[in-house]
């Protein structure tokens, strides 16, 4: 299956072509927040070229449903619903914190995905195990030392933050690895729950939006 992946919930974005059944994978930077609309198809055009595809063959195109930037969720929800009314291709929409855990080890479990919501808050999310699939949510800086003290890594573009607000709150055991978002897990994890889920329905597909009132 030939996917592409656009990675725009965080700080920055990128773009990714794989094609499950050869391993090859083509991967490009696509701007940072507040450019990204405009860096975005120019990396797509780049790839297809590198990678000798039409737009057409693509098959499965996805893209990250948040939590994360506003502008980014919907930069990337309608470039991926723009693909599929001009191609037909399967769409599928996968968690931001699951993209990230889905690059970690079994070695890294109990592990928290957490990024920066503002105003002293946080996006974040709780894996058990590497095959879980958590709800996310936000909480006060305050509030995260008591979800993240039974954790063995925390991880996630703003992790470096973390350190400092558990180490405020008398806890230290976690190890914290600052993973930026990376367009080709996402497009690795898009596809095997395409595998195991099927296409998710275009017209009804919602980036998940966690405001700050939601503590």
């Amino acid at each position: 299956m030939k996917v592409l992946a656009l990675e725009t919930a965080l700080a920055r974005g990128g773009v990714a072509l794989l094609d499950t059944e050869t391993g090859a994978s083509y991967v490009r930077a696509a701007g940072i927040k507040g450019r990204l609309s405009a860096g975005l198809f120019p990396a797509v055009e780049e790839l297809l070229g590198e990678a000798g595809w039409s737009p057409a063959a693509v098959e499965l195109v996805a893209c990250s449903s948040g939590p994360g930037s506003f502008t980014g969720l919907r930069v990337g929800f309608a470039a991926v619903k723009g693909w599929y009314l001009a191609t037909g291709c399967a769409v599928k929409a996968v968690p931001t914190f699951d993209v990230m855990a889905s690059a970690l080890t079994p070695l890294h479990f109990p592990a928290a995905g957490v990024s920066d919501a503002r105003a002293e808050r946080a996006y974040y999310a709780v894996y058990r195990e590497p095959s879980a699939r958590p709800e996310p949510g936000v909480a006060l800086f305050g509030e995260l030392v008591s979800i993240l003290e039974e954790t063995v890594t925390v991880y996630g573009p703003d992790a470096g933050f973390v350190e400092k607000v558990l180490r405020d709150g008398g806890v230290s055991g976690p190890g914290v690895l600052e993973t930026p978002p990376d367009p080709l897990p996402l497009a690795r994890l898009a596809a095997e729950r395409y595998a195991a889920d099927g296409a998710d329905d275009p017209e009804i597909l919602k980036p998940v939006y966690l405001t700050t009132g939601q503590v």
